[in-house]
């Protein structure tokens, strides 16, 4: 088949799930553009990219005269979210949100989906410490809905992400957790 050669522009991210995010749109050959402050960044073959920090007001003027067909946002800071969407919502196709399972308000429940009720946003630009994390990401899902309608905006909700640079230790936790059941039976 003919491949898609999408542009695509990957914000910050770039110590761990935003590397990955950029070698699959590399191994695609899509147009890659990274733009990151740039401090955990090893820039990839056929990748360009833009130094700047989020939170400052001019970090998307080298952006001003391009499109994307597809943005991707790890971001956890609502105030980073809102100023990304505000400044690509008219030049990006689709805006892909990486957000988290920890928007939900209750975890209790099995076989809740998408529908079930999240936490309240935080009220402002930036998350201070890990305890309003799902907050904050109620926050950044709000804004992209706000700014792309439905069929231009993913938000992802994920749960634990492992694998290869997993800075926190979550690939080693769960092998080593099944190895060592706490039950005779096998439970974990």
């Amino acid at each position: 088949g003919l491949a898609v050669i999408m542009q695509t522009l990957v914000l910050g991210g770039t110590a761990w799930l935003g590397g990955h995010v950029a070698s699959a749109a590399l191994e695609r050959e899509h147009q890659l553009t990274r733009l990151a402050r740039g401090f955990a960044v090893t820039v990839p073959e056929g990748a360009k990219l833009i130094r700047a920090d989020r939170s400052r007001p001019a970090a998307y003027d080298p952006l001003e005269h391009q499109q994307w067909d597809v943005v991707v946002d790890v971001s956890r800071q609502p105030g980073q979210v809102r100023s990304a969407v505000r400044a690509l919502a008219d030049r990006a196709g689709v805006y892909v949100f990486v957000s988290s399972g920890n928007v939900y308000a209750d975890h209790r429940t099995p076989g809740a989906d998408e529908e079930a009720p999240v936490l309240q946003p935080l009220t402002g630009e930036v998350m201070e410490n890990m305890d309003t994390y799902g907050q904050a990401k109620v926050a950044c899902e709000q804004l992209v809905q706000q700014a792309f309608e439905p069929d231009r905006a993913l938000i992802a909700r994920v749960g634990l992400i492992g694998g290869p640079g997993d800075i926190f230790d979550r690939t080693g936790y769960w092998p080593l957790r099944l190895a060592r059941p706490r039950t005779p039976r096998g439970a974990v």
